[in-house]
């Protein structure tokens, strides 16, 4: 039979005494909130405007007019429209009640043609966020010429912005979909240049290794520029010449080291 452990008379007292505590400790907390609720007010209505502020820069941003915003917010609409693939065989009963309430597309294509025609790409106010939405868009559809007429015109108006690093990550893609290697090793030595990221100067090593490895398709191909792409990828994320913990980085340093293997 197992022993039944006592409590002192003093422990007892401090565990009585622990709820008073907690308890003075919210009164404390209340007066304090009765004395600054203006200022905390006003803090957490700065945050949600910020955040606010930041969701919407891109789409008001380059101009006020009711009827562009109207126009920009048609394309996101477009772009944030779910895919449902129609069933090969007639959908049953509960597979119908599972699909999605609201406009739908069959197919990335099919999305990609809503978002292009949604957007009016020629317009010199057009915020950067949507020519990089428009600039995916003809990816998908196979125009990469005007992909990165989309990206160039998005580019002129994000200097020193965070979106820029990923505009000249699609600008150094649609290059290559356009045969232009030597462009493209350019725009990823500008991203490797621009990004503050290890993992970001390494990928930019890698993407450029891929364009001259001959295993991949290369529409370039030279094995040596490919071996030294990587080889520089892995001394950026090997810092102290030793391998990332596992992550993103550890990705990256697998997905070079198998790919010199093969070279």
């Amino acid at each position: 039979m197992a022993r039944r452990v006592k409590t002192s008379w003093k422990e007892k007292q401090r565990e009585v005494a622990a709820p008073e505590v907690v308890e003075e400790k919210l009164w404390t907390l209340s007066d304090w909130m009765e004395k600054h609720w203006k200022p905390v007010l006003a803090a957490i209505g700065g945050v949600s405007v910020l955040w606010a502020a930041v969701g919407i820069y891109q789409i008001v941003s380059s101009s006020g007019e009711q009827k562009r915003a109207d126009l920009t917010a048609a394309v996101f609409a477009k772009a944030l429209t779910p895919i449902v693939v129609p069933p090969a065989a007639p959908a049953t009963p509960d597979e119908a009640e599972q699909k999605p309430e609201g406009p739908s597309f069959v197919s990335e294509k099919e999305r990609a043609e809503a978002v292009i025609k949604a957007a009016t790409t020629e317009d010199p106010k057009a915020g950067a966020l949507i020519g990089v939405l428009v600039g995916g868009a003809k990816a998908t559809t196979g125009d990469y010429a005007g992909q990165l007429k989309a990206i160039d015109a998005g580019l002129a108006k994000v200097g020193g912005n965070p979106l820029e690093i990923p505009l000249h990550e699609q600008r150094a893609t649609a290059l290559a979909a356009l045969g232009r290697t030597a462009d493209a090793v350019a725009e990823w030595a500008k991203v490797a240049s621009l990004t503050p990221t290890l993992f970001g100067k390494a990928l930019a090593q890698i993407r450029t290794g891929d364009l001259y490895n001959p295993n991949l398709g290369a529409k370039t191909p030279d094995a040596q520029k490919a071996k030294g792409a990587y080889e520089a990828a892995l001394k950026v994320a090997r810092v102290g010449d030793k391998d990332p913990g596992p992550g993103s980085l550890g990705f990256l340093v697998a997905d070079a080291r198998q790919k010199l293997e093969k070279l």
